[in-house]
């Protein structure tokens, strides 16, 4: 009778997983309001829930709740196999020039230094770029100075600061405001052998009310318009506070004109660096243009961050 009891229990549990993914996928697809759009970020977890919940209710025989559930795999699944599918090279350059960048926001409460430098040391970047640096987090990587003869870094109080170090020469470097935030941006120019390679790295705000969220969506905007203007090879990179299946990050690559570094690659979610990496999610992203050919990509050893390091290997 107990035993009874408890697959009942089961079993309503996975049928009540299934009706709360459903309305959460339904939920995602009217993204334009501000709290709506935080839905679209868990695809991953709904795809997850719903496959659990569909092999479990064909278990318990539960046939209607089981088709929903399959319905969830297939409409959040979608969302998801690009990032798994092969995806070839588009650049057939007969002469290259290989570079790695890491980008790391160190979360300025963070107090481990040490490991944000070994992590460093580990992935070996010729280019690195820290978010979210303060005074404090400054005087603590001046070493990194050692190992990068040019770098620009802008310590600002909470989360707005920002870093880049390189082992090759920075040019026409500007430090940017996109919104009222107060969170900075660099553009710059990277001497990689006979190309000079545009990047802007952006941090905006959280989109957790409607003014950040505002202010994020024009920080996206402004982006996209350097980006428009820069030169090729060029790179959008940073902590972009959203995920792969927002829209608005989907506006931000079809107005860049960049790609994904992920597609092709997996997932690679990077937040919260505490939790395993199915529960986590990827908001720490690379965009780059054509004439910038992809290696590989990864995630960087745990830092004291509550993110992960992105790092992306590549050629010109």
């Amino acid at each position: 009778m107990e035993n009874f009891r408890l697959l009942e229990i089961l079993k309503f549990l996975f049928q009540f997983i299934s009706i709360a993914v459903l309305l959460l996928t339904l939920g995602s697809f009217f993204w334009r309001y501000p709290y709506l759009e935080l839905i679209t970020h868990f695809r991953l977890q709904y795809f997850e829930a719903a496959i659990m919940s569909f092999i479990c209710l064909l278990f318990f025989a539960s046939w209607s709740f089981a088709f929903v559930a399959f319905i969830l795999i297939f409409l959040n699944g979608i969302y998801i196999l690009p990032y798994y599918l092969p995806k070839k090279n588009s650049t057939q350059n007969v002469t290259t020039f290989p570079f790695k960048v890491m980008t790391a926001n160190i979360e300025y409460k963070n107090l481990s230094y040490d490991k944000l430098l070994e992590s460093v040391k580990t992935a070996n970047p010729d280019i690195l770029i820290l978010q979210e640096l303060t005074e404090v987090w400054r005087q603590n990587v001046k070493g990194l100075e050692n190992n990068y003869a040019y770098f620009q870094t802008e310590a600002r109080k909470g989360g707005s600061g920002l870093a880049i170090f390189s082992r090759f020469p920075i040019q026409d470097l500007e430090v940017l405001d996109f919104d009222e935030s107060g969170r900075a941006s660099i553009f710059c120019k990277i001497r990689l052998g006979e190309k000079l390679l545009s990047l802007l790295t952006i941090h905006p705000s959280t989109p957790m009310n409607k003014i950040q969220f505002l202010s994020r969506n024009k920080h996206f905007a402004e982006a996209a318009k350097i980006i428009n203007a820069a030169s090729e090879p060029k790179m959008l990179i940073g902590d972009m506070n959203t995920t792969m299946w927002s829209p608005y990050f989907s506006q931000l690559a079809a107005d860049s004109g960049l790609r994904d570094v992920r597609i092709g690659k997996g997932l690679l979610t990077s937040w919260v660096s505490f939790f395993p990496a199915p529960f986590r999610i990827a908001i720490d992203h690379c965009l780059i243009s054509k004439t910038i050919e992809l290696e590989d990509v990864s995630i960087g050893d745990f830092t004291g961050s509550d993110h992960l390091p992105l790092i992306v290997d590549l050629k010109i």
